[in-house]
């Protein structure tokens, strides 16, 4: 049962198509102007804007670029703090110098228009079902877009350094992954995919080499003297924040269910699982055996993630997307893309019963449920491959 057999003409269908990739900028100039004209509000007895994450952002630039630590932040201003990388707060320096609205927009547009363009160019196995992937994520795209957060240029860069490696693109592939990997560390996790390709050992090169770059890009601020300090001072921020958060990770679900874990454990279990997905070599030839393994890895960054908020479960709500509508309809796969729909994106927005999310969802952290679902699946459709592989030989 195809998922799309509707009636439409190739022209309706591509009007149709370019009309939702347009859409997640107008979504993200939305969510932006929405924040900065909310007003304030009250968090611990303070009062703080509802652009706060922006002002994270923006504050530690400009305490970078001023030599204090970024990693601190200022309460007067914005509550928590950056927990991005040295080389981020660098080129966040690009906005941080315009007025609030300006930055806003212009960050905003950046994450809407990167993850657009990555969602247009994945491939996939029929072209008509890029329509059901790019209306499938808007809604959690928008979240993200809402808070001001960095998730939807993260997986932009994920999809489109897959687009780069399939096009032989070497130098600009690993860029966006390091570019990604300089918000949150853990997209470095997505290196894993170049493995597959031919060019295998130029990627690993300018993966290092752009590596290399960025790490040393914040010593054109901060000079040969201060440059290690501030990698001190972000290790410390990244050290506190790891050691007492869980974030609506499958930890914190096992934790709430009163199935006690070691978080570290189950993180380096879930990406072992991960990487032992990626290890059959006969099948790196496979495109939708590459995309499934990309797929695999976006789950794996929210749903082992201690620091998962909903803002995050973009990644992951595009990894399933991708996943789920490149196989063949089924029941069982149209109940998983129900499943992820419904708990994982409509219980963190007004359409969810609000009683349902603060009695069931929220205290048993239900969101990132149907993603560790997918993620389990997924693993075992790559599991019999390899089987149906090994006995074709």
């Amino acid at each position: 049962m195809p998922i799309l057999n509707l009636k439409f003409t190739e022209l309706q269908w591509n009007r149709i198509k370019i009309g939702l990739g347009i859409l997640y900028p107008v979504l993200a100039l939305i969510g932006g102007l929405q924040q900065y004209f909310r007003g304030e509000k009250e968090v611990l007895g303070k009062i703080y804007t509802h652009y706060n994450n922006y002002l994270i952002f923006k504050t530690g630039a400009i305490r970078f670029w001023e030599g204090l630590n970024p990693f601190v932040g200022d309460t007067a201003l914005h509550f928590d703090t950056l927990k991005y990388s040295p080389p981020f707060c660098l080129w966040m320096n690009l906005i941080a110098w315009m007025p609030n609205l300006a930055g806003i927009i212009t960050w905003n547009l950046l994450n809407g228009v990167v993850l657009a363009l990555g969602l247009w160019y994945i491939p996939l196995k029929n072209e008509k079902l890029r329509i059901g992937l790019l209306a499938f994520c808007a809604i959690e795209a928008l979240t993200s877009f809402q808070n001001l957060q960095s998730n939807a240029l993260i997986v932009g860069c994920v999809l489109l350094a897959v687009v780069c490696a399939e096009g032989k693109l070497w130098v600009w592939a690993p860029l966006l992954i390091v570019v990604a990997a300089s918000i949150k560390i853990f997209a470095l996790a997505a290196c894993l995919v170049f493995f597959f390709y031919e060019g295998r050992w130029k990627l690993v090169l300018w993966s290092a080499f752009w590596f290399v770059v960025f790490a040393l890009s914040p010593m054109l601020v901060t000079g040969y003297a201060h440059f290690g300090e501030v990698y001190v001072w972000w290790y410390n921020a990244l050290s506190e924040d790891y050691s007492h958060s869980l974030g609506m990770s499958v930890m914190n679900m096992f934790q709430q269910f009163g199935f006690e874990n070691n978080k570290t454990i189950v993180q380096m279990g879930g990406l072992g699982i991960t990487i032992l997905g990626a290890t059959y070599l006969p099948l790196w030839k496979d495109l939708n055996y590459r995309i499934s393994i990309m797929c695999s890895l976006l789950l794996f960054m929210v749903a082992f993630n201690q620091r998962a908020e909903s803002p995050t479960f973009v990644i992951a709500v595009v990894g399933a997307a991708i996943y789920l509508l490149n196989k063949p309809m089924n029941w069982k796969n149209g109940l998983l893309l129900f499943f992820v729909i419904y708990l994982t994106t409509i219980s963190a927005t007004d359409l969810f019963p609000r009683s349902w999310r603060n009695n069931f969802t929220n205290p048993y952290g239900l969101k990132v449920l149907p993603i560790f679902t997918v993620w389990l699946v997924l693993q075992w459709d790559l599991l019999k491959q390899v089987v149906r592989s090994n006995s074709k030989i």
